[in-house]
């Protein structure tokens, strides 16, 4: 008898610490996340800092300074979840203060880390793959790094026609939602036309033909398909510029 109330007991304590052991973080099977544990959990002073840096991107717009330095840190040293928010805040921190090169290269690595990650940032919920999708595609446009864009669009896939990017305003003002693979092609239109490859650019905005919803650009949230128009018309007058050039060559 003792020694079948030791074996119940036995049980029953083992159950419970099966029952009470912490849930792992979440991280996509699409990759395989950084160092810090088997199960991609971040400690609990890393979880509090992640939550502290969030707050202060989303309040200020970015990261700079000591705050930016501790999320680099945070980003390449933590797996999981907690490090994939950790390399898209500092990522988007980085290319919003100018160092585009750095911050794309912080932030890309998401898509395959957390591809399926889900965050809540301005009480909404959304994919973080969008969000990094969208922030690095609207830099890319300026840098006419239409390279970065197609390498995200492959990526993406068929998520590109379902996902739907919450876009914001300067001050996080959701303006409305719209379809990622339309954000990704107008900025790509962009990259094209900085990069002065016109026919390309046409194509692209030519794709665009029955899109609708806002994107952000220059600063300020726009009508997408008024920021359509307004790009065609600078695409034309390049495309003339360029004709008239090789004309009088």
């Amino acid at each position: 008898m003792k020694k079948t109330w030791i074996l119940l007991l036995s049980v029953f304590v083992l159950g419970s610490a099966l029952l009470l052991a912490p849930v792992a973080g979440f991280c996509s099977p699409h990759g395989g996340g950084g160092s810090g544990g088997s199960d991609n959990t971040p400690s609990a002073a890393d979880q509090k800092e992640i939550d502290r840096l969030v707050q202060i991107f989303i309040t200020e717009g970015t990261l700079q300074g000591l705050a930016l330095d501790k999320a680099i840190r945070l980003a390449t040293t933590v797996s999981g979840e907690g490090g994939c928010v950790s390399s898209y805040i500092a990522g988007a921190s980085l290319m919003r203060n100018g160092e585009y090169e750095r911050g794309r290269d912080l932030a890309l690595p998401v898509l395959d880390r957390c591809y399926e990650a889900s965050v809540q940032f301005w009480k909404d919920s959304e994919k973080l793959r969008t969000l990094v999708a969208g922030e690095v595609s609207l830099h890319a446009g300026g840098q006419g790094d239409y390279g970065t864009i197609i390498t995200m669009e492959e990526k993406l896939g068929k998520d590109m026609l379902t996902d739907r990017l919450l876009v914001r305003d300067a001050k996080g003002i959701l303006e409305g939602r719209t379809r990622l693979g339309d954000v990704l092609r107008f900025h790509k239109a962009r990259a094209y036309t900085t990069a002065q490859m016109t026919n390309e650019a046409k194509q692209t905005l030519k794709e665009l033909e029955f899109a609708s919803g806002k994107v952000f650009v220059d600063g300020e949230v726009t009508g997408l398909k008024d920021a359509i128009a307004k790009l065609k018309v600078q695409v034309d007058g390049m495309a003339r510029l360029i004709r008239s050039f090789f004309r009088a060559a």
